[in-house]
């Protein structure tokens, strides 16, 4: 019994080495020059590939803005971690280029006399009432800033700008904080292009 045992297993391992011999391509890489080698691999295609992320640093710009009509309005414009609004590919020089661009945010915090009108977090959520979904999905806000010639001693204005990137197509809102903090937003449609 342990004889035939033995016979398998000896047998057994024979079929796994000679296996293991004819299935390495050794050889016929051995054979081959370097580029050859290469050609024939995954990496090649890699290394056509180009990932860009726009901007390639987080950005966080903050102010605080004290008005002569009483408002203040302090303003953290920041970029969103991991959070892409539109990837464009493009194809130059036999390279695939992916560009992603990142989608910014602004958290905002009104007083009014020294005393609290409104705190919210402006992003395009504020925005599907006034643009189609796929002009958002692709559009980055460009800034937020405040209006002080068109302000009144009872609401603060503020503006804000979509691009879609390497486009020139801009939307420009107004967003509009009363006394009492309530919040309006309408579309500013002025020419953009206009000099």
């Amino acid at each position: 019994m342990f004889k035939t045992l033995k016979i398998n297993a000896i047998l057994v391992i024979a079929i796994l080495v000679s296996l293991s011999f004819f299935s390495c391509d050794g050889k016929y890489r051995r054979l081959q020059t370097n580029s050859e080698t290469f050609d024939e691999s995954n990496f090649k295609s890699d290394l056509k590939k180009q990932i860009h992320f726009v901007p390639k640093q987080p950005v966080i710009i903050e102010t605080d803005t004290i008005l002569a009509n009483g408002f203040n309005v302090k303003i953290n414009y920041h970029s969103l971690n991991d959070n892409y609004s539109q990837s464009k590919t493009a194809y130059s020089n036999d390279k695939d280029k992916t560009t992603y661009y990142s989608n910014f945010e602004a958290a905002i915090s009104v007083y009014k006399n020294n005393e609290y009108c409104n705190e919210f977090i402006l992003n395009k959520s504020f925005f599907h009432d006034f643009e189609s979904p796929l002009f958002l999905e692709k559009a980055i806000m460009q800034y937020v800033w405040v209006d002080f010639t068109s302000s009144t001693n009872q609401t603060l204005r503020l503006n804000t700008t979509f691009n879609i990137p390497d486009t020139e197509i801009y939307k420009d809102f107004i967003i509009e904080i009363s006394n009492l903090g309530a919040v309006n937003i309408r579309r500013n449609n002025f020419s953009a292009n206009t000099i």
